[in-house]
């Protein structure tokens, strides 16, 4: 991106020069340094003027285009940065919403954990209840078989007194 920067401007430098040439300017060290630097040529001293001139235009015509080229291309990478800066703030903030939800999944893991803990404690309480209900339905249904059996005793005796005196 740099160089095409760099470039641009050494090609707006060297058009700048060949600009203010004028087309019928003797002196030779100014045109051989302009023609030296816009074109790779060996010498313009067996140049006619009108040739140069000709010859400058051509070069001036090239590196205009060269430089609208250049342009282009840098107006192309400029653009590819903006989307390259949006991609990039695309990705932060969701990087940022991953890293939200990846602490409230750590949140509610905790909370799941509390919660089944809670009801392992839970079912262990039922449990023991449980024991203790079998527990008291055993005992009752005991105290009503000795309660059946007592009131069968007392049925029996009060028909037969002397059975009950003798138990």
């Amino acid at each position: 991106m740099l160089a095409l920067e760099a470039r641009v401007k050494e090609l707006e430098v060297e058009n700048a020069h060949l600009k203010e040439r004028p087309a019928d300017s003797d002196d030779k060290d100014t045109m051989h340094a302009a023609n030296a630097r816009a074109m790779d040529l060996k010498s313009v001293d067996s140049m006619s003027p009108m040739m140069a001139v000709s010859t400058l235009k051509r070069t001036l015509a090239q590196r205009e285009s060269e430089v609208r080229s250049l342009r282009k291309q840098l107006e192309a990478e400029a653009r590819g940065r903006e989307t390259m800066r949006d991609t990039i703030v695309r990705l932060e903030a969701s990087v940022m919403a991953s890293e939200g939800l990846s602490s409230r999944l750590a949140q509610l893991e905790a909370e799941r954990h509390e919660a089944i803990v809670g009801l392992d404690a839970a079912l262990q309480i039922v449990g023991e209840k449980e024991e203790e209900c079998e527990a008291l339905r055993s005992d009752i249904d005991d105290i009503k078989a000795t309660f059946r059996a007592q009131i069968e005793m007392l049925c029996a005796g009060a028909s037969n007194p002397a059975a009950l005196r003798a138990s």
